[in-house]
C-alpha cells in the first residue's frame, strides 16, 4: 500500500517540476521546436539511470520510496506517464 502512496506522491512532484520547467524552456527558446520536452527526457533520463544505481548499490532505502522517487517523481517528470 505504502508504494502506492509513495508513487502517487511522487507523481505529483514530477508532474509539477515538468509543468514548471516547460514554462521556463518555452519562454527562453519559444515553441518553434520542442525543446522542454527534448531537456526534460534527456535530463530525466540520466537521473533515472544515476539514481538506480546509486539506490540499488550504495544506498539502503525502502523498496516503496525507491519506487517513489524513480516511478514517481521521474515517472511523472519525464512523461513516462503517458505512455
Amino acid at each position: 500500500m505504502w508504494t502506492y502512496v509513495a508513487i502517487a506522491i511522487g507523481g505529483t512532484l514530477g508532474c509539477w517540476a515538468r509543468y514548471t520547467q516547460t514554462n521556463l524552456v518555452q519562454a527562453v527558446f519559444g515553441r518553434n521546436f520542442p525543446f522542454a520536452t527534448f531537456s526534460i527526457n534527456v535530463i530525466g533520463s540520466l537521473l533515472m539511470g544515476f539514481l538506480f544505481i546509486v539506490t540499488l548499490e550504495r544506498l539502503t532505502i525502502p523498496p516503496s520510496v525507491r519506487a517513489g522517487i524513480l516511478t514517481g517523481v521521474l515517472g511523472g517528470y519525464t512523461t513516462f506517464s503517458t505512455f
